[in-house]
């Protein structure tokens, strides 16, 4: 018995010499084998001895691993070839239970260790006892984590046998003798298409040469283009040699068929030979793009062309396969030319497997919460209040972005309707998303079954409902976007088209998972909900995700073009230099660059570590790169393009790619410079250019400028039509007669506007907010008032009590004196205090009552460690700002708290009606109020934010600052401020009540706390009380009592409110006349504006 290597010219994977071979092997006996690198390959040489008739009837065509696997599974040892799937369970489990282990179980460390146990499991150097020999680990210079890493996969090699499983590269060294033992006859075999071999497969060839006959068939058609196959049959010589094997090496050169163009054969016989004599014939052609975004245009343009021309089958190469697909086939289609794709990808870089994830692990965790989850309590009512555990799962975002995914079933407006009820619910519970993810009208019919299928532990159950869609080919999978209209009618706003990428992806993934499951469960990792516990669901997704991480999905979409001339094949670079030669028309080498085609640095720990342990020699980068390359030149028999940008989506210029040059040089050129472009085309090397300058072109699919369907009349900016204007503000469709149709508002919207016009449309009335229910400012604002009006009104009626004073006689009479209804002495603040403290602990624990099944009106739930610290803290602030409060507004005595108008009766203020809700109103025995507005927010700037009158005007003088003195108030005419929420409210308290309005302030209830607004200036004592204010800051709250303003009848703080509103009266009417020009009053107005991409916007 021997082993035969022919190395030949002849091209293909059943050439002349393999045909050959195998009709010696079939007069040698037996049913002869041909072993070949995939199913492609497989594939091709069944078509080849198809046409070749009946003599080659009787071979059977298959890789080494399949036939392995075969005969393993029948004359093994009765263990079962572990799969990657296994390997990578096995290796993880290891490592997690490993306490001593200084490796984690991440997917670099898994990936090496399952590369060592794969290729060199047997050739490793272990002793007995599983421990790295030390004079071997000296001779190959392992370090510490090296050694570590092979006694790991010492372990994993006893783990197998435990689990009844080997390691395909040790069933590889036994299988021959198991086989002769069970006196099974070995077959003759025929090697083709191989250009490198691991050790296990060279192994195995020489163990059936010891028995039969072995035919490797070499194509060596360019010596330097096939050094690495003239590097494995040196390998095979030697091993077989050392087997004692006779090897013999004989070439057969055939006469080649004139299948290529004359300028194609000659360059793949030239190229790397270090020539650059070549003539070009126009079988070599350059693209060059300006950029990425010209770069499928100008191959798609290129295609047409060479359809038009004849060209029938035509293969784009490129990096990315998944990217030229995306780019290029709708480009193809659209010009009436047939594509199709074989795209291989990493499950979880695909949108459908990421999403498959995030959902199954969001519902493990769900499940797991829900099962230690606190039940509700009942309140002394009878009220249902919530209890929270764990919230860190809350907003669950990550079904969101399942939801959005097709494999889901669900349209964009269900799902994001889902997510701002989600959003909104700080009560949220595990039980309420699981219920409601099982309820198919809330989500939909697919997502409900493959959620009932996950509680139940059956990941791959889950995958199979959410293929049902695709495997049954339902015409209506694809679901339309749509929103509900304002009488709850559905509109449909997006016709989603077919896509067959999507669907291709989404099998492929779905088929992963499914697998994967399968694996896990062949391993003992499995759920059951009626045995274990949540946590278990848990742990089996946790172990889903490293095997799903190395599935690799194979994906092949098509799309037939009607009457379509040509056929396009899309693939990675790899798989096209694995094709049959002469197998297509043209090939179309894409991004040729430095940088998308680099040649590999070989640093690779794997193959450093096998050459240092003998086990395998390392593969020269650049030798890999070549062979490579020139598979890809043998591919076509018409022309080759090499495409490449000139310039990346950096705007950097992009230089040639090692290959581009060596092809170049073959014909004595370069393309570094752009002068020699004209040099190519001198030399018959076409070169097409395109730019980037006609950007509708390129990146259309018909490469056309969009043409012109209709117009729209576009409306004026910063404007609302006068039809629309009704619309701007009107009241409640219930009061329409009670306000006359005359617009509604509130101090706040006005304000609102008069930050800038354009932030109140955005946020009044296109309703541009957040959605989320947050712990922040906003929340914390709406407690605070609430804790503080009870706290006030409890203080006040206790008060009422004491004193023998009827609450009807104080409405009556406000101004009357009531002992111990404010803050004045250490012993009211002792009472105000614990009456804060009881109020904030009963208003904080009716945040979690529901008092409906879609009930959540509170929002101030903490979650976090953190809203823990900030619910202390403002405990803290409420409870000092009582004490400061005891030192202001001296005389004065709380009287109204949270004191309503305009809801029942209309009140009119600046020419329009206005509602609003006063937070307390304090009144003194003179009959003079105060009107003041709680601000929970930080004291730093609080004093100038709000009050009334803006800074003077300073000048230097040597090192000091000095005012101006104004040259008159004429000259200086009032202007509105910041905030005139409290002046209105003051002006609308003057005319309900009669009673003297002296001052509207706002009152900082955070932290140092700060008082600022409008104070009459024989009331600034008073007000301010233990905090009197510094000249320069008196000067920005005191209202003079001359002043006067825009009114002709008053003075001093009443003319304030009179001025204010006329001034503000002015503004309405710009409102109501439809303006809302983004016109920012200052940088402070856009931080919270919702609209970003305002023009006027400042950073």
């Amino acid at each position: 018995m021997a082993e035969h290597i022919i190395v030949t010219n002849a091209e293909g994977i059943a050439s002349e010499p393999v045909r050959k071979a195998l009709k010696e092997a079939q007069r040698a006996g037996g049913r002869p084998t041909l072993f070949v690198p995939g199913l492609p390959q497989r594939d091709e040489a069944q078509r080849v001895f198809a046409q070749e008739g009946p003599d080659f009837f009787g071979v059977d065509v298959t890789s080494m691993s399949s036939w392995l696997e075969e005969r393993w599974e029948t004359w093994g040892d009765g263990t079962h070839l572990v799969s990657p799937p296994e390997r990578t369970l096995i290796f993880q489990q290891l490592l997690s239970g490993g306490e001593t282990a200084s490796l984690t179980p991440n997917p670099g460390t898994l990936r090496v260790l399952g590369q060592l146990a794969r290729s060199a499991l047997p050739y490793l150097p272990l002793n007995s006892d599983g421990n790295v020999e030390g004079e071997q680990a000296k001779q190959a210079n392992l370090t510490s984590a090296e050694i570590e890493a092979i006694e790991w996969v010492a372990r994993y090699s006893k783990e197998l046998c435990a689990r009844n499983l080997t390691e395909g590269c040790v069933a590889a060294g036994t299988i021959i003798q198991r086989l002769l033992k069970a006196q099974v006859t070995l077959p003759a075999v025929v090697v083709s298409g191989f250009a490198t071999m691991r050790r296990p497969q060279r192994e195995l060839l020489v163990q059936l040469a010891q028995h039969s006959h072995v035919w490797i068939v070499f194509e060596m058609g360019n010596e330097v283009a096939t050094a690495q196959t003239a590097q494995l049959i040196e390998q095979l010589k030697q091993e077989a040699a050392a087997a004692d094997v006779v090897c013999e090496v004989e070439e057969d050169h055939c006469k080649p068929q004139a299948v290529r163009t004359t300028g194609l054969t000659a360059l793949k016989n030239a190229i790397f030979q270090g020539r650059n004599d070549l003539t070009a014939d126009g079988s070599v052609e350059l693209l060059y793009p300006a950029g990425s975004h010209a770069e499928a245009e100008l191959i798609a343009r290129r295609i047409e062309d060479l359809v038009k021309q004849g060209e029938r089958q035509i293969v784009v190469a490129a990096p990315s396969a998944e990217r030229a697909w995306r780019e290029l086939a709708p480009k193809l289609v659209a010009r009436g030319i047939s594509v199709e794709g074989s795209i291989s990808k990493n499950l979880l870089s695909c949108d459908a497997g990421r999403a498959f994830l995030e959902f199954a692990q969001k519902v493990a965790t769900l499940n797991q919460l829900a099962e230690s989850w606190p039940e509700p309590t009942q309140t002394k009512e009878g009220e249902t209040a919530i209890r929270l555990g764990d919230m860190s799962w809350w907003p669950p975002e990550e079904l969101i972005d399942f939801f959005e995914n097709d494999i889901a079933q669900m349209s964009v407006y269900r799902a994001q309707r889902l997510d701002k009820r989600w959003r909104g619910d700080r009560l949220l519970t595990p039980q309420e998303v699981l219920g409601t993810l099982q309820k198919q009208n809330s989500c939909s019919p697919i997502v409900a079954a493959a959620t009932r299928e996950l509680l139940k532990g059956h990941i791959g159950g889950a995958a199979m409902k959410l293929a049902e869609p695709y495997l049954n080919h339902t015409e209506n999978r694809v679901i339309d976007d749509y929103t509900i209209d304002a009488e709850g009618e559905q509109v449909n706003l997006h016709k989603r088209p077919h896509d067959p990428y999507a669907d291709a992806e989404a099998q492929g993934v779905l088929r992963g998972v499914v697998n994967a499951s399968t694996v896990l469960r062949s391993q003992g990792l499995r759920y059951d909900p009626k045995n274990d516990s949540a946590d278990k669901l848990c742990e089996v997704v946790e172990y889903l995700k490293q095997p799903l991480g190395e599935t690799t999905v194979s994906l092949h979409p098509a799309v037939e073009a009607e009457g379509s001339r040509g056929r396009v094949l899309i693939v990675s670079k790899s798989e096209a230099a694995t094709m049959e030669p002469a197998s297509a028309d043209v090939l179309i080498s894409c991004a040729e660059t430095s940088t998308e085609s680099a040649v590999d640095d070989g640093d690779d720990v794997v193959s450093s570590l096998f050459e240092r342990l003998n086990i395998d020699p390392a593969q020269d980068p650049m030798m890999s790169a070549r062979a490579r390359f020139y598979r890809m030149l043998c591919v076509p028999t018409h022309k080759f393009i090499c495409e490449r940008t000139q310039f990346g989506a950096d705007s950097k210029q992009c230089f040639p790619s090692v290959m581009v040059q060596e092809l170049l040089g073959a014909y004595g050129m370069s393309d570094e410079k752009p002068k020699q472009v004209k040099a190519c085309i001198d030399n018959h090397i076409p070169v097409t250019e395109l730019s980037e300058y006609d950007a509708a072109r390129n990146i259309s699919a018909e490469g056309k400028e969009s043409e012109v369907t209709s117009h729209e009349k576009i409306g004026p900016t910063g404007s609302i039509s006068k039809a629309s204007r009704p619309y701007i503000s009107f009241p409640s469709p219930t009061k329409v007669e009670l306000y006359h149709g005359k617009p509604v508002l509130s101090a706040s919207q006005i304000e609102s506007y008069l930050e800038c016009p354009y932030k109140w449309f955005s946020m009044r009335r296109l309703n541009l907010t957040n959605s989320d229910a947050e712990f922040g400012n906003m929340e914390m604002g709406t407690f605070v008032h609430r804790v503080l009006q009870v706290t006030g009104e409890r203080m006040l009626t206790q008060a009422l009590a004491g004193g023998g004073i009827s609450e009807e006689g104080l409405k009556r009479e406000p101004w009357t004196e009531v002992a111990g209804s404010r803050v004045s002495d250490p012993k009211s603040l002792e009472v105000a205090q614990k009456l804060l403290n009881e109020e904030f602990d009963e208003h904080l624990a009716h945040q979690y009552i529901v008092k409906g099944k879609n009930s959540r009106p509170q929002a101030f739930v903490p979650h976090t460690e953190e809203d823990q610290g900030k619910l202390m803290a403002l405990r803290q602030d409420l409870l000092s700002a009582l004490k400061y409060q005891g030192e202001l507004f001296d005389g004065f005595e709380p009287r109204f708290f949270e004191w309503n108008f305009g809801k029942e009766d209309p009140v009119e203020y600046a020419g329009v009606y206005m509602v609003g809700t006063i937070d307390r109103i304090d009144v003194n025995a003179h009959r003079q109020a105060l009107v003041i507005d709680y601000k929970h927010r930080s004291a730093n700037s609080f004093f100038s934010d709000y009050a009334v009158f803006p800074p003077k005007q300073t000048k230097k003088n040597g090192s000091k600052k000095v005012e101006l003195e104004p040259e008159g108030e004429e000259d200086q005419p009032f202007v509105l401020p910041k905030h005139i929420q409290t002046l209105a409210y003051a002006q609308i308290l003057r005319r309900l009540t009669g009673l003297k309005v002296c001052g509207s302030v706002y009152l900082c209830t955070r932290r140092d706390h700060g008082l600022s607004g409008a104070v009459s200036e024989h009331m600034a004592d008073i007000v301010y009380g233990d905090h009197q204010l510094s000249s320069r800051s008196l000067n920005r709250i005191a209202v003079p009592l001359d002043f006067t303003g825009t009114s002709s009848e008053e003075s001093g703080f009443n003319a304030l409110l009179d001025t204010t509103e006329d001034l503000i009266a002015e503004k309405i009417e710009e409102l109501l006349d439809g303006n809302i020009e983004a016109n920012p009053r200052d940088k402070d107005a856009c931080k919270f504006c919702p609209a970003l991409n305002c023009e006027k916007r400042q950073p």
